[in-house]
């Protein structure tokens, strides 16, 4: 599975030969074929497992009980370290980019969690009453989608990476929250709400 998921991470499905995964795994075509007659079963069986580990992780960071738009930004930092050192993880998400319907969507394995977290945030007061949930979520998608762009390719070796995604996503988090997130209330001169 693992050297599956390298090459369809690095190479894409058009680029993925059923050869080229039995070199990488020194197993025999045979012995691959065995298992996965045909490249798209493997695909899928990369993708599910991709999505597995990315809904275990979204469900560590739930479970956390942090409030809602904190859990949505510890998901976002999740998933850029997942898409930047999983390589199960970056071939589930290209594989559903480059395939959409025909496998396990990836989106699918977080996307609802945040959603329900935005939600939750609108019912708890945690938003700006003028910010619509489904365009949050729609802005979340657009960041873990250039997180899924800018991963490094597996064939290039870390010194090359110019910048680490996982590493700016705070910062890039703090902006989108300063824009959702309702100002902090107002106190009078004797400490009161006002």
């Amino acid at each position: 599975m693992e050297a599956a998921a390298l090459e369809f991470a690095g190479r894409g499905y058009a680029g993925t030969t059923l050869q080229g995964i039995s070199a990488i795994a020194n197993t025999t075509i045979g012995a691959l074929t065995f298992h996965f007659s045909v490249k798209s079963a493997l695909a899928d069986a990369v993708c599910e497992h991709g999505c597995d580990v990315t809904r275990e992780t979204v469900l560590r960071a739930e479970l956390r009980g942090l409030p809602p738009l904190e859990t949505v930004g510890g998901i976002t930092r999740a998933l850029a370290q997942l898409l930047e050192g999983t390589h199960v993880v970056r071939a589930a998400a290209r594989l559903s980019r480059e395939r959409p319907g025909l496998h396990p969507e990836w989106y699918d394995s977080w996307m609802p969690a945040v959603r329900r977290l935005l939600a939750q945030a609108r019912r708890e007061g945690s938003l700006r009453a003028d910010q619509d949930t489904e365009t949050i979520a729609v802005l979340v998608g657009c960041l873990a989608a250039g997180l899924e762009a800018t991963a490094t390719p597996l064939c290039a070796p870390p010194a090359t990476r110019s910048w680490e995604a996982h590493s700016q996503v705070d910062e890039v988090w703090r902006v989108v929250n300063a824009g959702i997130e309702p100002p902090p209330a107002a106190t009078d001169v004797s400490g009161e709400a006002g």
